[in-house]
């Protein structure tokens, strides 16, 4: 081999070695910008920038869909969809609107003060592997518009996106610790079977929004039992 054909082969191994060593941090830059622009997105929601909020996280969207990872996907665009309601809400002009069919459930915690609420959602679910995604939020303060009525001004704490639900499940909040109620646990039920009976007790999922992290915990399903709103039908 002559000095040209073996510095060839020496560069092509540069090349080879280092499009090998590369790739993954690569991946890691893009993963982590994604990220950075999901949490950017939700921290802006502290300082109700709701329209930079949404430009963040439809951003990570788009670069979660490119890395492939559409949990993360997902996540980021309902919440962007979700602030675009909110901030439909809290135009001065806007009245009491119906909520749209992905709203599925808001609740308030923190009683007396009602200082933190979980929301469900789940927008484009029929697109998609997962069951929509779970809110946590706390009241920043209550904006007061002309016709006299309020709308809580909240800031996003955490998310966490749920499993696809099966046909014979649902998605409970009104559950029990041991037969104690505590309003932070929402559990994935069986219905099916449990139509005549007071509570249900298959869960498969459950989740406990713990207000002294203010993180949305996954929490164990042993000895939660959920209450069945309409024993033998409405």
């Amino acid at each position: 081999m002559n000095y040209l054909q073996r510095g060839s082969s020496i560069l092509g191994i540069a090349i080879l070695v280092g499009g090998i060593t590369t790739a993954p941090y690569a991946q890691q830059v893009a993963q982590t910008r994604a990220e950075d622009f999901y949490n950017q997105g939700v921290s802006k929601t502290q300082r109700e920038d709701y329209r930079g909020a949404i430009a963040d996280l439809q951003r990570a969207a788009n670069l979660f869909t490119q890395q492939r990872n559409p949990a993360n996907a997902y996540k980021s665009k309902a919440v962007a969809i979700y602030l675009q309601l909110v901030q439909q809400r809290l135009q001065p002009t806007s009245s009491s609107q119906s909520l749209p069919s992905w709203y599925k459930t808001g609740k308030c915690l923190g009683e007396p003060t009602c200082q933190y609420a979980i929301t469900w959602i789940d927008p484009e679910v029929e697109k998609t592997a997962f069951g929509g995604i779970l809110i946590l939020e706390k009241e920043l303060r209550m904006q007061k518009k002309p016709d006299g009525s309020g709308q809580a001004v909240q800031a996003i704490l955490d998310v966490r996106v749920l499993p696809k639900l099966r046909p014979e499940e649902m998605l409970n909040s009104n559950c029990e610790l041991t037969r104690k109620a505590d309003p932070q646990i929402l559990a994935i039920v069986q219905i099916q079977g449990f139509e005549d009976r007071d509570l249900y007790t298959k869960v498969r999922q459950a989740w406990r929004a713990n207000l002294s992290t203010e993180k949305i915990d996954s929490f164990p399903t042993t000895n939660i039992t959920c209450i069945n709103p309409c024993p033998g039908g409405c």
